[in-house]
């Protein structure tokens, strides 16, 4: 019996923990869910607009002031009749519908509350506010306005803003851009042009590029939202450039040629009639005969050489004449040990 209690304890305690993962998890999930938001029909202070569209958190039309988060209680504070009946502070009430679970009644949920709610907050007749839509295009790459023109290869975005703000309520919804390849937004065409996306207001277009030369525009379109009406910008044009040829680098200047200047004269001037080199004589070179040293033969030529001035004999330069004469002294003194020898 006891083992099957023991068994029994650790099998509840097993649940219990997979219960309790559960429920946290569960809890978990729907903390993380999105706060869900009441439409509403708030009352303005101008004649011409007495009505806004919004959303709001339970917390603001429950009618607690204590929990508002300093946002006000529509059901509690904004109290009066429909528009265009005031109430004592001479102003006109909310029209709230009532949500179940939630609000601890309505306001205003008449036949004429009910009118203006289903009317999209708007009086019948009543006109929406105006807008005015206007738009710069951006060079994708620098993210700075494009003026003037663009070059060749540039890829390009449009951007938007949306006017006017109403008594502190501003226009709310999408904006939708088209792209041309002409610089008049399709008229001449009667071209539609690309679609370059819808987009919450306050976000650029899709970019375009790279762009050849040519004309293009873009045009952004505003689709209103129920206070304020929508309305499309003027068509914004813009060039794209062929890409300059580059400039071939300078090369380094030459220095100038100086110009010829006239020849100086000669200092000292050279006479009219030079003075004639002289000629070598025409008469035949005499050949030189050998002469006897103390017996040895030495052939000595006249013929002097024309880089040295000294006498050459026969292809040989001609021996100095202190070397002729140690030659010709060593030459006697053989001859002499000779004739001595044979005595």
């Amino acid at each position: 019996m006891k083992p099957l209690l023991r068994k029994l304890g650790i099998l509840w305690g097993v649940l219990a923990i997979v219960v309790g993962s559960l429920a946290m998890w569960g809890g978990g999930v729907a903390s993380a869910a999105p706060a869900v938001k009441y439409p509403i029909c708030h009352r303005t202070a101008s004649d011409n607009h007495p009505y806004v569209y919004i959303e709001v958190a339970a917390s603001s039309i429950d009618g607690d002031t204590s929990n508002d988060n300093g946002q006000g209680d529509h059901l509690a504070e904004h109290t009066g009749p429909v528009y265009p009946a005031v109430g004592p502070d001479g102003k006109w009430g909310d029209i709230i519908p009532p949500v179940q679970g939630v609000t601890p009644g309505s306001a205003n949920w008449t036949e004429g509350g009910q009118a203006v709610f289903e009317n999209g907050c708007q009086i019948p007749g009543e006109e929406l506010w105006s807008t005015t839509v206007s738009t710069v295009v951006f060079n994708a790459a620098t993210d700075e306005a494009v003026t003037g023109a663009e070059v060749a290869g540039a890829s390009v975005y449009d951007t938007s803003s949306v006017g006017d703000d109403q008594e502190g309520y501003v226009p709310t919804g999408t904006i939708s851009y088209r792209f041309w390849s002409n610089n008049d937004c399709g008229v001449e065409e009667d071209s539609s042009g690309t679609d370059a996306g819808t987009v919450d207001l306050g976000t650029k277009s899709s970019t375009q590029g790279p762009l050849a030369a040519g004309s293009y525009s873009f045009k952004a379109t505003y689709g209103g939202d129920k206070n304020f009406a929508g309305s499309t910008s003027g068509c914004e044009p813009f060039a794209v450039l062929k890409a300059a040829s580059p400039s071939p680098s300078p090369s380094a200047s030459p220095s100038p040629s100086p110009s010829p200047s006239a020849s100086p004269s000669p200092s000292p001037s050279p006479s009219a009639s030079p003075s004639p080199s002289p000629s070598p004589s025409a008469s035949a070179t005499p050949t030189p005969s050998p002469t006897e040293t103390g017996g040895v033969l030495a052939e000595v030529s006249t013929v002097p050489n024309a880089s040295t001035d000294r006498p050459t004999g026969g292809s040989n330069p001609a021996l100095p004449i202190g070397m002729v004469l140690l030659i010709g002294l060593a030459a006697s003194a053989f001859l002499i040990y000779r004739s001595r020898i044979q005595r």
